[in-house]
């Protein structure tokens, strides 16, 4: 009985024919569903007939397969009966060609190009940073007007100014060489500024 006809489905049947019949060929055959001895049997050939009628490239060597038993069949002497019984035993074994894999540089020099691209329009179309307004605390980096009660006031590094804050320190720390302390005008410690040569 060949596998076709197990699931009883015509050779032409489409994948989802074959699903459908195997399930149902399944649901009469299950051994807690039917009573017959050979049960288990039945089902383990209705398991085999759908692994291998279910793959594409198994159904179509098994395909190939029945094709030859005639022949063979007529050459040895049996009757096509004899060979109708007959399941081809074979097993699927991917021959590699001797090729290695070969890594996608087409693919990843299209993702180059598009994330350089971008890139490229961001930088076109983004707005240049406004420095931040002074907000008259004091913090590393903020550009500072030195005034004569030796006290430091933020302004913007846009305008003129007499230094530049390199650390905080709080009250009583001394600044490290290179460095001169003024007074936090808000009071929240010593600042340590680096002058800016005019």
């Amino acid at each position: 009985m060949t596998h076709y006809e197990r699931l009883r489905v015509a050779p032409t049947a489409t994948t989802g024919q074959i699903r459908d019949a195997y399930r149902r060929a399944a649901r009469e055959a299950h051994p807690d569903r039917s009573s017959r001895a050979d049960a288990e049997s039945r089902m383990a050939a209705i398991n085999e007939a759908y692994r291998v009628l279910g793959d594409p490239v198994r159904r179509r060597r098994y395909d190939e397969e029945i094709a030859v038993a005639p022949a063979a069949a007529s050459r040895s002497g049996a009757s096509a009966a004899d060979w109708r019984d007959h399941e081809p035993q074979w097993t699927y074994t991917p021959v590699p060609d001797g090729t290695p894999a070969r890594f996608p540089w087409k693919f990843m020099a299209v993702l180059a190009t598009l994330g350089m691209g971008v890139i490229v329009l961001g930088l076109i179309f983004a707005k240049p940073s406004v420095p931040a307004e002074p907000d008259n605390i004091l913090r590393s980096a903020d550009c500072v007007v030195l005034g004569p009660q030796l006290d430091a006031a933020e302004v913007s590094c846009s305008e003129p100014h007499d230094a530049v804050v390199d650390r905080l320190v709080p009250f009583g720390e001394t600044c490290s060489s290179g460095t001169e302390a003024f007074r936090d005008r808000q009071g929240m410690g010593t600042a340590c500024v680096v002058r800016v040569t005019p």
